[in-house]
């Protein structure tokens, strides 16, 4: 009887350090799910925040293509301008271009009688 009692007994503690492994196991996983959970709090947090962040290089992305396309026609009109100008310019005689003057002076052609006899 006493060796069925010692057996029992033998056995409660090997069932008692067994429980009280599973309790620490049970700490360690609850800590871990804890962990886990902040993390997740913190990647959501940093998500949007970088969400936040795209969104508003997105905005300014689309507002300087929208400024640049606004500024290229301006341009354009003061180039077409420049050109107009330039070319009224020679025209009126109110400004020289020496390369056109020196190839107007190489022709041989110097009346309307030398064009009529050329045609």
């Amino acid at each position: 009887m006493i060796a069925i009692l010692k057996e029992i007994l033998d056995n409660q503690k090997e069932f008692s350090a067994k429980v009280q492994s599973l309790e620490q196991n049970q700490k360690v996983l609850f800590q871990k799910i804890v962990s886990l959970y902040e993390g997740q709090e913190t990647i959501a947090f940093n998500q949007g925040l970088m969400s936040r962040q795209l969104e508003g290089i997105e905005n300014k992305s689309l507002d300087k293509s929208g400024t640049l396309a606004q500024s290229s026609l301006p341009r354009e009109c003061k180039i077409s301008i420049n050109n107009i100008e330039q070319s009224v310019s020679l025209m009126t005689g109110e400004s020289k271009d020496s390369a056109l003057d020196e190839v107007a002076s190489l022709l041989p052609i110097q009346s309307l009688e030398a064009i009529l006899e050329v045609e």
